[in-house]
């Protein structure tokens, strides 16, 4: 991961994020589909209000260029303690979020990849998700928009160590980053294999 090869990189992308607070757990969450209606995602930020409220949590959601998404979630929590919405974060940003939170809530699926790869639980704002692997395998619980549901499932990561450790062990799902390579060397070991077969002529009778 280039993050972690690039210490300058990893400084510039840390002095970004809004981590004011180290001495709290960090939840990242992200909700950018468009088909979430209106009273979903109030449920959603009635939970995160909530969840802020605690006292011992920092909630960071960047915030989606849609106005469909973007407005109800900015209207709900703009100025609540406890939660931070910021301008879209470019790759490096989320993943750093990413490696620095305690947990996430998202209906995001490519971060339903990437959250069980860096062994951190996620809570995905779904009810159904093509990522079933991740849920499968303890990485993942869906909770819908559900304000009580994703309460409750993160009240238990925050409060129940043995719980959360169950959901953060580190795991790879989804391949494991060399797929390119492999196929290279199959192409390598294998030249004939990459002709394409002759195309039989059929004369017109």
């Amino acid at each position: 991961m280039r993050l972690d090869q690039d210490a300058d990189l990893l400084t510039r992308t840390q002095a970004r994020l809004p981590l004011s607070r180290p001495d709290k757990r960090l939840i990242f969450v992200t909700c950018h589909r468009r088909e979430q209606r209106v009273e979903r995602m109030q449920g959603l930020a009635r939970a995160l209000v909530r969840l802020a409220a605690r006292g011992d949590v920092e909630i960071v959601l960047p915030t989606h260029p849609s106005p469909q998404v973007h407005t109800p979630l900015h209207k709900a929590l703009y100025g609540k303690t406890g939660i931070s919405l910021v301008p879209p974060l470019d790759y490096a940003a989320t993943v750093c979020l990413l490696r620095t939170c305690h947990f996430m809530i998202s209906d995001s699926g490519g971060l339903q990849e990437e959250a069980p790869a860096l062994g951190k639980p996620i809570l995905v704002l779904r009810d159904v998700t093509e990522r079933q692997e991740a849920v499968d395998a303890g990485a993942a619980i869906l909770v819908g928009q559900s304000e009580e549901r994703i309460l409750t499932e993160a009240n238990r990561l925050l409060d129940h160590p043995t719980h959360y450790a169950g959901m953060a062990r580190l795991r790879r799902l989804f391949g494991d980053g060399k797929a390119s390579a492999r196929i290279v060397e199959h192409l390598m070991a294998h030249p004939k294999s990459t002709h394409p077969p002759k195309r039989t002529r059929h004369r017109r009778s």
